[in-house]
């Protein structure tokens, strides 16, 4: 590819804020603390160029090559980055916020304690990467975004809405167990209720009828005997 003509002998430390870097040939540079906030360097060489602690803040990089780049401390946040390989780079705490990580190769890439809050990560390839304490908080997803354990957004998302059925399964099933507890509680509390009503009329009968026992009655059946005896009345 040919450089921008705008690119030629960049001098490494100095003020590129908004520059017009497309296709430039930066392979090798020491760009440490540079300011390219707003660059454009997209397509860019940046093979083996040394970004260290440079701010590349809002800067496009869409499919610039950053194979053996260093990129400790670099600032990231709200750059474009879709199609980027950044496979097996160190970017750990790298400000990452915002960014567009679209379809990008983040393949086994070092991302531990990461900002990548609203980071757009449709498609990216996130397999092997370390993510432990990173910040995904509003980062955007899709079905095609894969992730460390190698499954697809989607696996994951049909995964998670089977667990959340089950989940949902067993709760019904519990309420349906208490809910028969509760029954079979009231039944129980019924019968008893109405044993304690039966005795008492019985021992009603027989304060009625002399010397007949609660027995006696028993054996003769409820049905010789009205609920309530009524020649009580006479």
């Amino acid at each position: 590819m040919k450089a921008n003509s705008q690119c030629s002998n960049v001098p490494a430390r100095k003020s590129m804020k908004n520059r017009d870097l497309a296709f430039a040939n930066l392979s090798g540079r020491d760009l440490s603390f540079a300011d390219l906030r707003g660059a454009n360097l997209r397509e860019a060489d940046l093979q083996g160029a040394n970004l260290r602690n440079a701010d590349l803040r809002g800067a496009t990089m869409a499919n610039t090559d950053l194979r053996r780049a260093n990129l400790i401390g670099t600032n990231l946040s709200n750059v474009d980055l879709s199609g980027v390989n950044l496979s097996a780079k160190d970017l750990t705490r790298m400000n990452l916020s915002g960014a567009n990580l679209r379809g990008a190769d983040l393949r086994r890439t070092y991302l531990r304690n990461a900002d990548l809050r609203s980071a757009d990560l449709r498609a990216a390839k996130l397999r092997g990467a370390d993510l432990i304490d990173a910040n995904l908080q509003g980062a955007k997803l899709n079905k095609n975004t894969i992730w460390p354990d190698g499954k697809e957004a989607r696996a994951r998302e049909e995964a998670a809405q089977k667990a959340q059925k089950a989940a949902q399964k067993a709760q019904k099933a519990q309420k349906a167990a208490a809910l028969r507890a509760a029954t079979e509680a009231d039944l129980q509390a019924e019968d008893a209720a109405l044993r304690a009503l039966e005795n008492a009329s019985l021992k009603t009968y027989s304060s009625g009828l002399g010397d007949l026992s609660v027995e006696d009655l028993v054996n003769y059946g409820l049905e010789e005997f009205p609920l309530y005896p009524h020649w009580l009345d006479e």
